[in-house]
């Protein structure tokens, strides 16, 4: 059976780990470090975090179909192509962030108009810097995705490890040196859209030097980029109604709920997004190695891969949690509501963790309707989930996570039936029609 050392696949998957550690703390640093003694700040910024993955499911979807079509690029010496695709994909992705950010705070004002609470109220007062923090979020996203296409992996964790440092600096320094001058919630974006903007120049600094001798294609195809952001569009579309539902959720907690309430799910939330940042890194690399194997036409490397993948991915997403633990241990020792919430997580970052890796290799086929559909299914049980425990228990953040531990585990059972790698048939990802033909049909 081929293997693949997990101490080389960390090596690899590092410096993508990092940048995905670098919008986890834009998350987790505002919850944690406002979590006490900010009453309402607690649920503004949970709100804020929750409307923001919204937003990350789109972009993070598009730029993961920009980084398998430029990796595949490199590997057939089609550079010229690539850099003229690169060229047109920053208005691609500051256009769907922008249109991704008015459907989110539009749902966002609809809610305030209907059941209005404090934190709503804070939370829509804030919508402009948000919408500053998202375009430039998304242009950024546009260049990441060509360095990890290119497999410049160390200067993405260089940069991703620079945004951290300053983003969590500027927090700090905010709460400390201007905390009369501004509240929580503006403390957090500031350093947001400063740590981000910060990270954009200095990716476009790199990318500059990387593409400097590449000439443009004067025609690239039209066609092609629809279907490259087709491409990741789905599968983030179906991403962002998870998350449309847990902001959503989120809205109804600050409204119905106790502020107690409000704070576990922000913070367990927050601490879920830093959980998942291995695992997502993770993903990042396995799709960078899947589609260069994929393009070689090496399928008997995908299963051992993923096996890899998956098992590092989650023993890094527990080291993680039990890393964050010890510091709850010390904030909240005596509170067994939240500790049996948080004992759910380990369990939910396994399943998660399989299924993710699954949705990869349909993701790399191109597979994009059965990638949608089972989507769509997951978000059915989950519902139907809550549903049905929202007759016999009010509806709260352990009931949440129930739900979606069954939801996960019903995954598990139809991917696996879904996964052969014997059975596959290769396309060639430049060629447009069988592109056409994948995305269209499944």
């Amino acid at each position: 059976m081929m293997t693949i050392r997990k101490s080389k696949l960390f090596k690899y998957s590092f410096s993508l780990i990092l940048c995905e550690l670098s919008e986890s703390v834009l998350l987790f640093s505002g919850v944690f470090l406002f979590a006490f003694g900010h009453g309402e700040a607690i649920g503004v910024i949970g709100l804020l975090d929750t409307f923001l993955l919204c937003c990350f499911a789109i972009g993070n979807a598009l730029a993961d179909s920009y980084h398998n079509f430029y990796t595949r690029a490199k590997q057939n010496s089609r550079l010229p192509l690539a850099k003229s695709i690169f060229n047109r994909s920053l208005w691609v992705f500051l256009s769907q962030g922008f249109k991704v950010f008015l459907v989110t705070a539009l749902l966002g004002v609809l809610l305030s108009g209907w059941m209005s609470s404090e934190s709503i109220e804070i939370f829509i007062q804030s919508l402009p810097l948000l919408l500053v923090l998202v375009l430039v979020f998304f242009a950024g996203l546009s260049h990441h995705a060509l360095l990890v296409g290119m497999g410049k992996l160390k200067a993405v964790g260089i940069l991703a490890l620079i945004s951290i440092v300053v983003n969590t600096s500027l927090i700090l320094g905010l709460q400390q040196f201007a905390g009369e001058v501004f509240d929580p919630v503006t403390m957090v974006l500031i350093a947001g859209i400063c740590s981000e903007l910060l990270w954009l120049i200095l990716l476009r600094i790199h990318i500059n030097s990387l593409l400097s001798g590449v000439e443009v294609n004067s025609a690239p195809s039209a066609r092609l980029q629809k279907v490259i952001v087709k491409a990741g569009f789905l599968p983030g579309l179906a991403v962002f109604f998870f998350y449309l539902f847990t902001y959503l959720f989120m809205g109804y907690l600050t409204i119905c709920c106790a502020a107690s309430e409000v704070m576990y799910f922000s913070m367990v939330f927050a601490l879920w997004s830093v959980m998942m940042a291995p695992a997502n890194g993770a993903y990042e690399a396995a799709l960078h190695l899947f589609s260069e194997e994929w393009n070689s036409g090496n399928l008997e490397r995908f299963e051992a891969i993923k096996r890899s993948v998956t098992s590092l991915s989650f023993l890094l997403s527990l080291g993680v949690f039990l890393a964050l633990s010890w510091v709850l241990i010390y904030t909240m020792p005596g509170d067994p509501y939240l500790w049996l919430i948080l004992i759910l997580l380990p369990l939910l970052a396994l399943l998660n963790n399989r299924t993710k890796f699954g949705f990869l290799s349909l993701f790399v086929q191109i597979r994009i309707s059965r990638y949608s559909s089972l989507k769509v299914v997951y978000a059915g049980i989950v519902i139907l989930t809550l549903m049905a425990f929202a007759i016999f228990f009010q509806v709260n953040t352990l009931i949440l996570i129930l739900a979606l531990l069954v939801g996960q585990a019903t995954l598990c059972s139809l991917l696996s039936r879904e996964i052969c790698w014997s059975s596959f048939v290769i396309p060639q990802f430049l060629g447009l029609h069988g592109v056409n033909r994948g995305v269209s049909g499944g």
